[in-house]
């Protein structure tokens, strides 16, 4: 599946010195999600399919690894961890 991404979708780092990982807040998450589906399929929360189009949008930006993890203090709210491959170690 080919996703359009937004222009301010976060892309993987190109050099040494770029952040090798990315932490994505909810919110940012679900303003990217509704940015890219216009305003009938408006989201407020990250669920199942705001995950699966967040996974493959993120990878076609570069990114190799995609974390969800839940948000401090805030119940049932997910923030991404994104991971660049060349920041793997052995």
């Amino acid at each position: 599946m080919t996703i359009t991404l937004q222009r301010d979708f976060p892309s993987a780092p190109g050099g040494k010195t770029d952040q090798p990982c990315l932490v994505v807040p909810s919110a940012q998450i679900v303003a990217l999600y509704n940015a890219a589906h216009g305003s009938d399929k408006h989201r407020k929360n990250v669920r199942k399919n705001v995950k699966a189009w967040f996974t493959e949008a993120a990878k076609q930006a570069g990114w190799s690894q995609i974390k969800f993890y839940l948000e401090y203090n805030a119940p049932r709210s997910y923030a991404a961890l994104l991971i660049h491959k060349a920041t793997e170690r052995n």
